[in-house]
């Protein structure tokens, strides 16, 4: 956040619970130190921004003991920022506005690029929490953010509202199909004046097959605004404290003892865990890299205007991609999915 660089508008932010993510010592749950190890990984995805979730015990400042110290947390926001990661953070309203806006600095001052307001409340509510975090955040230099979500009727403008907010392409009750997925981006389109979205797919668990996944992660990456993608989502499922990240079989480092009490890793169907679909040139993941790559560096895939053809008779989702001035090195393209 200690720049005056825009970088919030076209960002990729992994949203991540610790505790599903990475265990550095054997005990069964997910740590901030199994983030740090990962952090190289999150780099090769194209990761601008780690939004950590689930991290501040409710009623409490600092981080959940049973996730890792704040000196753990400090090396996570150091090795991030060498890596040219932001770290931001949701937070969870407590009772009172003072609870609010005393874990927003709180977190702000740790050097946090950012906020997010956990989901639950009322629109109203909501609103008025979104105030606070942005009044907050604007003692602090540097373009230091806050994310909401897109459940206003009436939105707030200017400095009370927040400057990114989540749009879900899909939710948990969805149809994924080329019907469902037009008429959302159509509406999404439609709203290209508003303020700037995280595309985002929140369908039930995320588990979907290879090439309804392999669609979801080519809408996800074309198009206006940033992308908000949930940890495992590239790999074909989200992460949970349940379910966690399948990482595949690695070299345990020395230095990691498992205690007697840790907990049986989570089996993954085979080729579904990272290890495997590195190997794997048509894997969700190596097509879900691909579309990052183009996403962070194709004139033609960002920044331009879809035109959506209807060819829902082949359950097909067709658009184009027209920049404002088409050249050989921009020109438009077609995606068909």
């Amino acid at each position: 956040g200690m720049t005056v660089t825009t970088w919030w508008r076209r960002a990729m932010v992994y949203a991540v619970d610790p505790r599903a993510f990475r265990d550095s010592n054997g005990d069964g749950v997910g740590d901030l130190r199994g983030l740090v190890e990962k952090l190289d990984y999150l780099h090769t995805l194209g990761v601008d921004a780690v939004l950590l979730e689930n991290v501040q015990p409710a009623g409490t400042q600092g981080v959940d003991p049973a996730i890792g110290t704040m000196a753990d947390f400090t090396s996570l926001l150091d090795q991030a920022s060498r890596r040219g990661i932001r770290v931001l953070v949701q937070i969870q309203p407590g009772e009172s506005g003072e609870d609010l806006t005393g874990a927003s600095r709180f977190w702000l001052s740790q050097g946090v690029a950012g906020l997010a307001l956990a989901p639950g409340g009322d629109a109203a509510s909501r609103q008025a929490q979104i105030k606070q975090m942005r009044s907050a955040e604007s003692s602090y230099i540097g373009e230091r953010i806050v994310i909401g979500e897109q459940d206003l009727a009436s939105p707030a403008k200017g400095h009370d509202a927040a400057q990114l907010v989540t749009d879900p392409l899909l939710t948990a009750d969805s149809p994924v199909n080329a019907a469902a997925m037009r008429a959302t981006l159509a509406r999404h389109d439609a709203d290209a004046n508003g303020p700037v979205k995280l595309r985002a797919i929140w369908a039930g668990d995320g588990t979907h097959d290879d090439k309804a996944a392999r669609a979801l992660a080519t809408v996800l990456f074309s198009g206006e605004g940033g992308v908000l993608v949930r940890a495992g989502e590239e790999l074909g499922k989200v992460a949970t404290p349940s379910a966690p990240m399948a990482w595949g079989t690695e070299t345990t480092p020395d230095a990691v003892k498992p205690k007697a009490a840790a907990k049986a890793p989570v089996a993954a169907e085979p080729g579904d865990d990272l290890v495997s679909q590195e190997k794997d040139p048509h894997s969700v993941l190596n097509w879900f890299k691909l579309m990052s790559v183009l996403a962070h560096s194709n004139g033609s895939v960002r920044g331009t205007t879809d035109m959506l053809i209807d060819q829902d008779a082949a359950n097909a989702l067709v658009w184009v991609q027209r920049p404002p001035v088409p050249s050989l090195k921009t020109p438009p393209v077609v995606t068909i999915c």
